[in-house]
This record gives C-alpha cells, structure tokens and sequence, in this order.
C-alpha cells in the first residue's frame, strides 16, 4: 500500500541530493534503496545517507544525499534515479498448523495440536470456535512448546468446529471439522467402565465376603450298577 512520490534530484558539488515522499498510513517501517540507471537499476547504490536503508517511517520531504563522485569517478552523462521501499522481512515465520487434517473426531479422546513459526517465548492461548462463534478456551502454552493435547469435549452433531491459536506474532484457525459421541461410559461407584463389544465386565461393591471359587471342573461320571 506504500507509494514513493515526489522525486527529484539536484546536484550539489560532488554529492547528489535525492528528496521523495514515502506515502502509508500504517505505523511500518521500511527498507528504502536508492538505485539509478547507469546499471539499469539492478544494484542499490552504497555510498549513500539520511533517510535510506532500514528502519525508514513514511512521511514528506525524506533526504538521501549521495557521494556520486566517488562511486562514479569519471562518468559524465545524465542519471535516472528510483526510490524503493520495501517491507522488511519479518523476523519470524507466521503461525500455522501442522498435521491438521480431521474432518472428524469422537469427544472423550485426545488429540495432540501441533503448529509452528511464530515469536519463540510469545503465549499461545488455543479457542474452539463453533459456526464461526468462540465457545471456549481450550487452553494456553508457550510456544516453545508448539504442541499441546486436547481432550475432546461434546459436541453437536450438526455444527462445525474449528479450533483457533493466536498470539502476539498472529492469528490463525484450522480448517473445519465435526465432533461425534464416542463410546458410552457407564459409571459405577465412581469407576468408570466402557461398555461394548462381546464381551461385559461386572463390578460388586460392599461387601467384604470372598467371592465364591467357581469350579471349572467336569461332574465325575456314575458309580455303575
């Protein structure tokens, strides 16, 4: 959205005076390269100072003043000059998930949430969003961490999720996906036990009695008369 305008150049003595205007109505600041057309603006010029090189704010009447001789020596001739700014790269990666990929999980399970780039100490705080409406925490890490593992809650059969990390550096949500009941869970005097399958398991409590030997043994066959 930055736009330079307004340049002009004058020479006086052996230095070139370049003043521009750099237009933006962010709080960025920029990387600014003078370049000229004697190498058909391939390589910034180096013998240069004032407003250029990094860490430039946008505003009017911005001054670059260039030691042309020494860098031309001998060259006579008119110049072309241009002004570039450009955003400088960002010290971090921006953040995204890794291995993201359900369409669908069971609630009561656990899910390991991976991702990357960021600020490295910056704190992480993950949200599960519901039709594109937060309805929860799900929790906060560091993010030198990078990972952190999710017990999946309820949900509704006809909704979608997305679960959402933001931070300092950014803000970035997974794709969508659905949350289906996972296996009944029967509870019985505060133990939990999993119903299903073949095969069922019965738990008695209260009492202190043994329970009764149970003989597998096959009855002995009638004396014969």
């Amino acid at each position: 959205s930055q736009t330079v305008e307004n340049v002009k150049a004058i020479v006086k003595q052996d230095v070139i005076i370049i003043t521009y205007d750099l237009v933006d109505n962010t709080d960025q600041t920029f990387n600014i390269n003078l370049h000229y057309s004697r190498d058909s603006f391939e390589n910034p010029l180096t013998l240069v100072t004032g407003d250029v090189g990094p860490n430039v704010k946008a505003g009017k009447d911005k001054r670059i003043e260039w030691l042309a001789k020494n860098e031309l020596q001998d060259f006579k001739g008119s110049l072309i000059f241009e002004v570039r700014a450009i955003l400088p790269k960002a010290a971090y990666d921006p953040l995204k998930f890794v291995n993201f990929n359900i369409s669908t999980i069971k609630s009561g399970k656990g899910y390991r949430i991976q991702w990357e780039g960021g600020r490295k100490n910056e704190n992480i705080n993950l949200l599960l969003f519901e039709n594109g409406q937060e309805i929860g925490k799900i929790g906060s890490v560091n993010n030198s961490v990078q990972n952190y593992r999710w017990k999946i809650p309820k949900g509704s059969k006809s909704s979608n999720y997305q679960v959402q990390i933001e931070g300092e550096s950014g803000t970035v949500a997974s794709k969508q996906f659905s949350i289906k009941s996972g296996s009944p869970v029967l509870l019985i005097g505060g133990t939990a036990l999993v119903v299903g399958g073949a095969v069922a398991a019965y738990i008695i409590y209260g009492s202190t009695e043994p329970l009764p030997a149970t003989n597998n043994d096959l009855p002995s066959p009638p004396d014969p008369n």
